[in-house]
């Protein structure tokens, strides 16, 4: 069996970079989508259509009491959910660590 990960990404002004997402079987996710479709009318619209955003959902107390069906179409269909949250500050003291040993770091910040 193959597996599938979709991953997002997301970064605020105070350094913090996110990457998550959810990981399941190739198969699973045609009818994710297909679920996934149906549930964006209780997202949130703008100009382009309908989407899905937490952060933006979690604002309004309405949008919050709608988040609940969107999270029972990722728990019948996603084996996993993954994230890694990277606070770019503590990265780059360790990059200056491993510079000021002779260790390159590999990547700019």
């Amino acid at each position: 069996m193959r597996y599938q990960a979709f991953i997002d990404d997301s970064y605020d002004s105070d350094g913090t970079f996110v990457l998550a997402g959810f990981i399941a079987p190739e198969s699973h996710w045609a009818a994710f989508s297909k679920q996934w479709e149906k549930m964006l009318a209780h997202g949130i619209l703008d100009k382009n259509g309908y989407y899905f955003k937490m952060a933006e959902m979690a604002w309004l107390p309405e949008r919050r009491e709608r988040v609940s069906g969107f999270f029972r179409v990722i728990e019948e269909h996603v084996t996993l959910g993954v994230s890694v949250v990277i606070d770019t500050q503590d990265l780059r003291a360790f990059r200056q660590k491993l510079e000021s040993k002779g260790i390159p770091f590999g990547f700019d910040l």
